[in-house]
């Protein structure tokens, strides 16, 4: 019995001996390790904040007209019966895909506007618009049949259409006049039938210069 506390009280000296540097070496070095990988992190989470522009010639523009093509697509299929005067009702997902379409083609055709600048950021459509050249302007008022100064309208009241309707139940418009909390807001023909069509013919029509 002695024999055998003699043995685990040896085992027990080796294995501190073995444990206490490592222990103590971590100990000291931990607050260093932390102080490194807070930094790296906020380093990352800086970068990711304020992310370098792309220029134009780094993308394939033609992406950014698929992806537009794609997403009006998926709104049409949500929104098709709707024929006359304003969208109401919950058509959420389609408003969402279509005014993403429109600020994706606005996107692309902003690349054709300035082939040497950055690609166009941001969800705000009548900003998109605004970058774009004064002859690409013409041309998709021109293709949508609308006066200028309705047109514009529609863009500064339906700008930040793509980001409202994503949580479109966090508007004050969820319940007004509205019993069962369907959404009752409602969105210009102009964003989900004419302007993306005209996107689309405008890019075809500037691609090429």
């Amino acid at each position: 019995m002695k024999r055998r506390m003699q043995i685990l009280m040896a085992e027990l000296s080796a294995a501190i001996v073995q444990w206490f540097p490592k222990s103590f070496f971590f100990f000291c070095i931990s607050p260093i390790l932390c102080h490194i990988q807070e930094k790296l992190v906020g380093e990352c989470m800086s970068q990711k904040g304020q992310r370098r522009r792309l220029k134009v010639s780094e993308i394939v523009v033609g992406a950014i007209a698929a992806d537009a093509r794609s997403f009006a697509e998926a709104g049409r299929r949500c929104i098709d019966e709707i024929k006359l005067g304003a969208i109401r009702g919950p058509m959420g997902p389609g408003i969402v895909c279509m005014s993403f379409a429109i600020e994706l083609w606005f996107k692309a055709l902003g690349c054709l506007s300035d082939p040497q600048g950055d690609v166009p950021i941001g969800h705000d459509l009548l900003a998109l618009f605004n970058g774009l050249s004064q002859e690409i302007q013409d041309a998709l008022i021109a293709r949508c049949g609308q006066p200028r100064a309705y047109f514009l309208n529609v863009l500064q009241e339906d700008a930040k259409t793509f980001e409202v309707w994503r949580y479109a139940y966090e508007q004050q418009a969820l319940q007004a006049d509205s019993s069962d909390g369907l959404i009752v807001m409602s969105i210009p023909r102009l964003l989900t039938d004419a302007l993306p069509m005209a996107c689309d013919r405008v890019y075809e029509d500037f691609k090429a210069f």
